[in-house]
């Protein structure tokens, strides 16, 4: 790059960084999480949150990293441009730079609350206490209630808690419309697993996230971020239907295994029907209630364990969608089936569900 382009990018440069926000994520494959302000806004007086003590078999450990990710925090347009300006003038200037989503932004801490309460992340109030009891349950239904603690704890990081501008070419009738968004990462080391001299274990790892539907920013403000406090729980709930699939795994239960067994138990019991019917006074009508049976035992013994695995999660998910497409297909003419194309949403969605628990392993 010449002198001349220099000098006439070096102001630009100097201008956009000032305007930047200094905070962003940390380029990776998965997750990241958004590194903290030097001098973060000040804030009111926030809530000192206990750590959350587990009750259940795995015990879990909340990483904090202060109150930049688990008290909410507001995105603006002014912090995405600015800061991505100032990083295609460094690319531009030869020094490297690049662009960074809105969501890998810190933003600014709220200051104009009288009820902190309502700023808190899920992180910090049902969270840990929901997925503590998730790993409660899954494990009394499938070693019952005196089953042992796992050795392997499970660490909980967060990604973020922020309101964020919905859209950034927004139109002047929009162009205060703000998501919430909550994610966070858990990571887990497997159950039985042991490091060789050639290989380190790695964690399970997975993420959750949440966005809301979008608001004008002086909706979220009122009374208090009352709107918020409300989007807690349902934050909460959006995350555990992303892990519940994982849980199993994370215990270390086979569920393979019990998939198979289970199968082997509905066929032999299938068998075992069909020679019974043979010494009926009608086979054939027996022989079709044997098939009742079996289809009644895939039905309640195979598919709960196929459906709680990550891949027959996604299965689940496709049929329910395939199920609402015909729904509404019918409610506007009963006689007639939906096209292929009809479908194709809830194609989209099972291969990218598919892949992203492919690329998770």
């Amino acid at each position: 790059m010449n002198s001349t382009l220099r000098s006439f990018l070096l102001p630009l440069f100097v201008t956009a960084l000032a305007a930047a926000s200094p905070s962003f994520a940390q380029d990776s494959s998965q997750a990241s999480t958004p590194a903290a302000s030097a001098q973060p806004a000040a804030t009111p007086a926030l809530p000192r949150e206990r750590a959350y003590a587990s009750k259940g078999p795995v015990s879990l450990y909340v990483n904090t990293y202060g109150d930049e990710l688990t008290y909410l925090r507001i995105v603006h347009r002014s912090h995405v441009v600015g800061g991505n300006v100032g990083r295609m003038a460094l690319s531009l200037l030869g020094t490297g730079g690049q662009t960074h989503n809105k969501e890998d932004f810190l933003g600014d801490a709220v200051t104009d609350t009288r009820k902190p309460l309502n700023l808190v992340s899920p992180m910090l109030l049902d969270l840990p206490k929901a997925l503590d009891e998730k790993f409660i349950a899954v494990l009394a239904e499938n070693e019952g209630s005196g089953a042992a603690a796992r050795k392997n704890g499970m660490t909980i990081t967060p990604l973020g808690w922020h309101l964020l501008y919905h859209e950034l070419m927004a139109g002047t009738e929009r162009e205060d419309e703000y998501v919430l968004r909550f994610a966070a990462r858990f990571s887990k080391r497997p159950e039985g697993a042991t490091d060789s001299f050639f290989r380190k274990v790695q964690d399970t790892v997975r993420s959750c996230g949440y966005v809301s539907k979008p608001r004008k920013l002086s909706a979220w403000k009122a009374n208090d971020y009352e709107a918020v406090a409300a989007e807690q729980k349902l934050a909460t709930q959006s995350c555990l239907a992303d892990l519940t699939s994982e849980l199993p795994g994370w215990l270390g239960i086979d569920t393979s295994s019990k998939i198979k067994s289970a199968k082997l138990n509905c066929q032999t019991e299938m068998n075992l029907c069909v020679a019974e019917a043979d010494t009926t006074a009608d086979p054939k009508a027996a022989k079709v209630e044997c098939k009742v049976e079996y289809k009644q035992c895939v039905s309640e013994d195979v598919k709960p364990l196929v459906d709680s695995t990550p891949i027959g999660a996604c299965k689940a998910t496709f049929a329910t969608c395939k199920a609402a497409v015909i729904d509404k297909a019918r409610a506007i003419n009963p006689g007639v089936k939906p096209e292929k194309s009809e479908y194709l949403p809830c194609t989209t969605e099972l291969k990218a569900c598919v892949k992203t628990v492919k690329d998770a392993r």
